[in-house]
């Protein structure tokens, strides 16, 4: 039996400068809610850069697969969930336009900012997270899943109108979380409710 040094010694996690590298490359991608398809297709590119199975569903959420580990095949599914929107702001006099601009972050004392406009760690870091794992030879796992979705800043109809057989793993782990120091056990969700009412002028 391994001892807990040598359990704790063969984790291996993508070091957070190939988080931050990834992220960089996204907020070159324009991305805010309801206009999410430059999102997908720099994800789309990113899977076939890596040989990975990529697909998309009619409400442009993606799903990126990557095998198991050989020797690993058998695990559960594990689902890295995450959202591709971000909520577009610019500080006045800024001339930024979000369907077509890049965000131009910076380092700033250790820590990422943007200039002039909100820099879209919500979600981003957590996608570039789960995309790094993706792109790691070295991590030992079962199947993958990353999950993107569309439009959570505004609704939430991505996850909302997720088809329950677009992704096959049941065990989710959540990067979109409000803390960076704090692991949260479960997740947000919405339940979206339409109602018709007769109406007669």
């Amino acid at each position: 039996m391994k001892s807990e040094k040598e359990t704790k010694a063969s984790i291996v996690c993508p070091s957070p400068q190939e988080v931050y590298d990834l992220f960089k490359q996204l907020n070159k991608v324009p991305r805010p809610s309801w206009h999410e398809e430059k999102a997908a297709e720099f994800l789309h590119q990113f899977a076939e850069k890596h040989h990975l199975e990529y697909q998309k569903d009619e409400h442009g959420c993606v799903v990126i697969r990557k095998p198991a580990t050989p020797g690993y095949e058998k695990a559960k599914p594990i689902v890295l969930l995450n959202h591709m929107d971000m909520v577009c702001v610019a500080e006045k006099g800024k001339k930024f336009d979000p369907l077509n601009d890049a965000i131009e972050s910076y380092e700033d004392n250790g820590w990422l900012k943007a200039r002039g406009t909100s820099l879209g760690a919500d979600n981003g870091m957590g996608l570039c997270m789960a995309l790094a794992v993706l792109q790691d030879e070295n991590i030992v796992h079962g199947p993958i899943e990353c999950v993107a979705t569309t439009n959570e800043e505004d609704g939430m109809t991505g996850a909302a109108n997720l088809s329950p057989d677009f992704v096959k793993g049941r065990k989710i782990i959540n990067l979109d979380s409000e803390d960076y120091d704090t692991v949260t056990v479960g997740s947000a969700a919405a339940y979206l409710q339409f109602t018709s009412l007769p109406y007669t002028r």
